[in-house]
């Protein structure tokens, strides 16, 4: 919201507006205009709607937040957004991580396309989109996790776990390279331009000290309901791939890791 200049009439459109954080604030910075969100099930629907009633007491039925129910897409169509959110149109569309949901019967490709189309459709001529994510690419890598937390690592001769570490760097660039769901800041920036676009763009470099659980552990490293698992042990092997997962819990005993991924941000008006 920061770079947005929103005006207290606006209309404003959350896609992925499930946690409701953006969603409020829209509410907050256009209080005579229009707060709509995207769900993806009735309950969050209802979960939105039940805080707006029980925490703004004094917003009248017109005034509370429209939302949708829209589970196997990422935008809707004008006509539908007519219908159900009181409004066809918008001044500003803001999207968080839109694209991490899996949306099976679709590729990324189609996906991108189709949203950036529909969002031209949507905003006024002028409007904005913002939108920030991060593509699977650009996320923390474990073999980089680990590299860094090296000294750490004690009892364990270093040769083996530079060993360790390159072969899960090859397998990882491979399963990254291969992803079904990778996108990347180019193939965004190229639809929004077809579909109508002037974009504007940075990366953002981010970091936490993030605690890993033994349970996060065994969902990466899940063989069978890991796609990252999967791929890992077809290129390493049981063997190997064990030994970088007691590593792994080796670190998480210790507290908290380094944890580094990059974000985008995209700033699109319509043309």
């Amino acid at each position: 919201f920061s770079e947005l200049p929103v005006q207290r009439y606006d209309r404003i459109l959350v896609c992925n507006a499930d946690e409701g954080m953006l969603l409020w604030e829209a509410l907050r910075r256009a209080p005579e205009g229009l707060a709509a969100g995207l769900v993806q099930s009735q309950q969050s629907l209802q979960t939105l709607l039940h805080f707006a009633k029980q925490s703004m007491t004094t917003l009248e039925e017109e005034e509370l937040p429209r939302l949708m129910v829209l589970a196997d897409q990422d935008i809707p169509e004008r006509s539908d957004a007519e219908e159900y959110l009181s409004s066809g149109t918008f001044e500003y569309i803001l999207a968080r991580d839109l694209f991490r949901r899996p949306l099976p019967s679709k590729t990324i490709s189609d996906r991108i396309t189709s949203f950036s189309q529909r969002a031209r459709s949507l905003l006024v001529p002028g409007g904005r989109l913002a939108l920030i994510g991060s593509p699977p690419r650009r996320g923390m890598r474990i073999a980089s996790l680990i590299e860094e937390e090296i000294p750490r690592l004690e009892n364990i001769e270093s040769e083996t776990i530079k060993d360790l570490i390159h072969s899960l760097k090859e397998a990882e660039a491979v399963f990254w390279d291969q992803y079904k769901s990778a996108w990347e800041l180019e193939d965004l920036e190229s639809a929004l331009r077809s579909a109508g676009f002037e974009t504007k763009s940075n990366i953002i470099k981010r970091s936490e000290e993030r605690l890993i659980s033994t349970s996060d552990i065994n969902s990466w490293f899940d063989t069978e309901k890991s796609s990252w698992g999967k791929s890992m042990a077809n290129q390493l092997g049981a063997e190997r791939l064990g030994a970088i997962r007691d590593l792994m819990y080796s670190l998480a005993k210790q507290g908290p890791l380094t944890w580094k991924w990059e974000a985008v941000l995209i700033h699109a008006t319509a043309v």
